[in-house]
């Protein structure tokens, strides 16, 4: 099972069943298993938009497969692919019917169950070197955002509620947070607890990435001045905390005030240091 990037944790990632997420920024271990294991692939409410479908559009993924769609909304089905099956119905409805008759089919049939674990083994991070590769060029050239996400997963082994807006690592940048930080007043006007990590580059980080990967690094319209973000935390009424390096990050989260205080944590990286993978355009 995989998801994709906007249905993250739809699936719990922590299934021996799930592949994680598919998509330009995700690990590749669920495309090399679509890729080479699948012959049916069953989409549920997914839009298979460019970012989940890789480089707009490759169409290795679904090639010589037998497609199934099932979906709530007509405009969805079919809209980028050709289905085998197409069904336009709420996915609770249709689901459960479905396994009423496979259940049955099963029962009647004495139907072995398959043991997938072990043909997905390598496939899941802690596998093959295959499923290591994108993890291991995260560390080696984001050694702070790798060890910023050891120490979230240390803190909050599970159950933690994350909403991102980056689409590089999961997490607010700099460029995103000049967009929408007024809207941290809400919060403090209503006294709501939060606490926000904001990766900061000085750049439209993807944008940047993009030009350097397809235009030569001609860079245009993607650098910019930020504000002193203690002094902006500070006429929010936040707390502030700056990460520079490994050493800043020890005992950070969990000293941090969860539940009564806004928080605001600044982490640096490197704005000409980017991810391997390409969008294409």
């Amino acid at each position: 099972m995989t998801s994709s990037l906007k249905g993250k944790e739809v699936i719990s990632e922590q299934s021996e069943l799930s592949l994680g997420s598919l998509g330009v920024t995700s690990y590749s271990k669920a495309y090399h298993y679509i890729i080479e294991k699948s012959d049916l692939i069953i989409f549920l409410g997914a839009g298979f938009n460019e970012r989940t479908s890789y480089y707009v559009w490759k169409a290795d993924l679904l090639k010589n497969k037998k497609i199934a769609q099932i979906d709530n909304n007509i405009e969805q089905l079919e809209k980028v692919f050709k289905a085998d099956v197409a069904i336009l119905g709420d996915l609770r409805v249709v689901l459960n019917s479905l396994f009423t008759i496979l259940l049955s089919q099963v029962k009647e049939q004495q139907i072995e169950r398959k043991k997938l674990t072990g043909v997905l083994d390598e496939y899941r991070v802690g596998g093959s070197e295959k499923s290591h590769s994108d993890f291991s060029e995260l560390g080696s050239r984001f050694p702070l955002v790798k060890a910023f996400f050891s120490e979230l997963e240390s803190c909050f082994p599970k159950n933690l509620m994350l909403f991102d807006d980056n689409i590089i690592f999961a997490i607010i940048g700099d460029g995103g947070f000049q967009m929408c930080c007024m809207e941290i007043m809400t919060g403090v006007n209503y006294d709501l607890p939060m606490t926000i990590i904001m990766f900061n580059n000085s750049t439209m980080g993807l944008i940047r990435k993009n030009q350097f990967q397809q235009y030569d690094k001609r860079y245009i319209n993607c650098d910019f001045v930020n504000p002193d973000y203690e002094f902006l935390s500070k006429s929010f009424g936040m707390k502030y905390y700056k990460v520079s390096s490994g050493p800043d990050l020890k005992g950070l989260l969990a000293g941090l005030d969860y539940q009564k205080s806004i928080n605001l944590v600044e982490i640096m990286i490197d704005k000409d240091i980017f991810p391997n993978y390409s969008s294409g355009r």
